[in-house]
Parts: structure tokens; C-alpha cells; sequence
């Protein structure tokens, strides 16, 4: 497994906390933790995230991904070699099942989600925790009721992935849960590597997205991708 994919699980998992629906759109700016791993040194980094209703751009110190829901693509931008790899939803649905079956997820691994009671202060939004597990996956994820955005803020997004669809209805439908994620603490294990990642909300506002934000830079060469080429899990 290369480094490359795992961070593409990760980034997956992180979104959790980032998909918003919006008419203007949402600007979000978070602090991303993520561990060490095949002896890459662990990375903090600010990352940046404009969300609308149909699109999705989140900036990070590695790289720029950008989904177009309304043209089914999602395009993944290498600043420093001014290169794009494009995918389909359908192909970053099976990049997720492919991650799911490394992480040996079954039908029969089923999210647990539960409201802890444990309740804190994070960033000035008075926060409670709500735990998700599976036999391979724990989050902690710390929500507010302090800010005007409800749960479809993950489930508009993960309701087209699978398995972690699974984990947003449970969340969605839970008539108890309600908020907007702040701080995402996830531990899970690959293939035997223990991976560990946390994201913390700083800030977030609504505001006016230019389109542009959301478009294919004009200098930047496609690329293939050499995660599409490995072999699938049977």
C-alpha cells in the first residue's frame, strides 16, 4: 500500500467534518493532525474547505481536491508539479470500498454510535461528544449546538460513499444527535498499521464562492492515477 492511499482514506474520514450544504457557501478553516506513518513523520497542517451545494474544494499543505457533484468528478491538484488526477464518483466509491476491504470491514462489521455524556468547551462552542466504532475504526467527534448548521452538513456528502454512509445515517437518524462536528479524533488500522488523524474547527463563516474556485486551473496537465491500477480485493 503506498502512502499516497492511505492518505486518501484519511481524507475521506476527515470530510466527515467538512461537507456543508449551502445557497452562498460555507468557508471552513481547520487544524489537521495526522501520525507518522511508513516512516513519514506526522504532519500538522491548516486546512482550508469553500462548500456549496453542488461542489466541494479543500485545501491542504499536500494538495487541493475538488469535487464537482454536478459533473460527477472529483479532480485531485499537485501545485508543486502543476498536475491533476481525475476520477469519477463511481471510481472514488470503489478507491473507498478498496480501503474498507484493507481495513477487513464486512456487512457483519456494523457502526456502533453513541452519545458519551462527556461534554467541553472547544474554540468558545460548548460542545458534547458522540463515539463511532467499528471493528477497525473509533471517532470521537465533539459537536455544538452553538452554530446555525444542522447534521445534513456530513450526510448530504457521505450518503454517496460506502460503508461510511452507513456511519452518517446512523448519525442522521438519530433523533438525539444534532450539531455541527468541531473537533473529529479518529485511531483505525490498515493492514496492521495503526493510523491516527484529528481535525479541529477554527473557524467558519458563510459567504459568497466564486465558481472559480471550483474550476480545473487552466495550466495544470492530467495525469494518471496509479491507485486505479492496483488489484482490487476479492
Amino acid at each position: 500500500m503506498t502512502n499516497k492511499y492511505m492518505h486518501i482514506i484519511i481524507l475521506l474520514s476527515l470530510l466527515f467534518c467538512v461537507y456543508a450544504w449551502a445557497q452562498q457557501g460555507i468557508y471552513l478553516e481547520q487544524r489537521v493532525h495526522r501520525s507518522g506513518v511508513m516512516g513519514q513523520p506526522a504532519k500538522d497542517m491548516i486546512q482550508k474547505s469553500w462548500l456549496t451545494d453542488n461542489a466541494v474544494r479543500v485545501e491542504s499543505a499536500d494538495n487541493t481536491v475538488i469535487f464537482r457533484f454536478d459533473q460527477d468528478k472529483v479532480w485531485t491538484l499537485q501545485p508543486a508539479q502543476k498536475t491533476y488526477i481525475e476520477l469519477t464518483m463511481d471510481q472514488m466509491r470503489a478507491m473507498a470500498h478498496m480501503g474498507m476491504s484493507m481495513m477487513k470491514e464486512s456487512k457483519q462489521n456494523k457502526f456502533d454510535v453513541k452519545i458519551t455524556g462527556k461534554k467541553k468547551t472547544i474554540n468558545g462552542w460548548k460542545c458534547y461528544e458522540v463515539i463511532s466504532k467499528s471493528p477497525t475504526m473509533k471517532q470521537s467527534i465533539w459537536l455544538t449546538k452553538d452554530l446555525p448548521y444542522g447534521k445534513e452538513i456530513y450526510y448530504n456528502f457521505f450518503k454517496r460513499m460506502p460503508k461510511v454512509k452507513e456511519m452518517a445515517e446512523l448519525i442522521y437518524n438519530n433523533k438525539e444527535i444534532e450539531g455541527f462536528p468541531v473537533l473529529n479524533e479518529m485511531e483505525m488500522n490498515v493492514m496492521g498499521i495503526e493510523i491516527k488523524s484529528s481535525s479541529e474547527l477554527k473557524k467558519v463563516r458563510e459567504e459568497k464562492i466564486s465558481p472559480k474556485l471550483f474550476e480545473l486551473p487552466k495550466n495544470y496537465t492530467k495525469t494518471s492515477n496509479p491507485m486505479m491500477q492496483m488489484p482490487r480485493p476479492r
